[in-house]
């Protein structure tokens, strides 16, 4: 659904959000049961299946508090570090605190601009991000930035 609603510019004629609900639901009883989804449980999509879904949860932010509690206890490669860094950053702008890797942005899909919200400590991101296994900030700006132009190049020439 999310890829559909991607490649049709995120007309929200597109966005199913009672999948997002059912996927949660599913979610939360495959936690109960087993636990988190790990990528030696289930393989690395699977379990980056079931990130996503939380990660896309903003409908029920103690479910992702208790997620990224989750991932945080965690072994070493269990998940991807990237996860735990982009559901931080996620769960702190929702409660109006900045956010630590720089990994949310902002997209003005009729201006064609990329918003940053802020971050904590700039001056050390890269270094938090690299622990993370994160590129560097700028070159995830850029690579968004892009994006961004060509999806408002497209929206303006229908």
């Amino acid at each position: 659904m999310r890829k559909r609603w991607k490649d049709h510019k995120f007309n929200m004629k597109f966005y199913k959000g009672h999948i997002d609900q059912d996927n949660l639901k599913f979610l939360k009883q495959v936690i109960d049961q087993s636990g988190w989804p790990t990528r030696q449980k289930v393989g690395k999509n699977a379990s980056t299946a079931a990130w996503l879904i939380a990660q896309h949860a903003g409908f029920d932010r103690e479910f992702q508090r208790k997620v990224l509690g989750l991932l945080k206890r965690l072994p070493k490669g269990a998940v991807e570090l990237k996860h735990v860094a982009l559901l931080a950053d996620r769960l702190r702008l929702s409660d109006g605190k900045k956010q630590i890797y720089g990994t949310q942005l902002n997209m003005d899909l009729k201006g064609g601009t990329v918003v940053v919200p802020p971050i904590w400590q700039p001056s050390t991101l890269d270094k938090r991000r690299g622990k993370m296994g994160l590129k560097p900030f700028n070159e995830q700006f850029n690579k968004a930035s892009r994006a961004i132009r060509l999806i408002s190049e497209n929206r303006k020439r229908r």
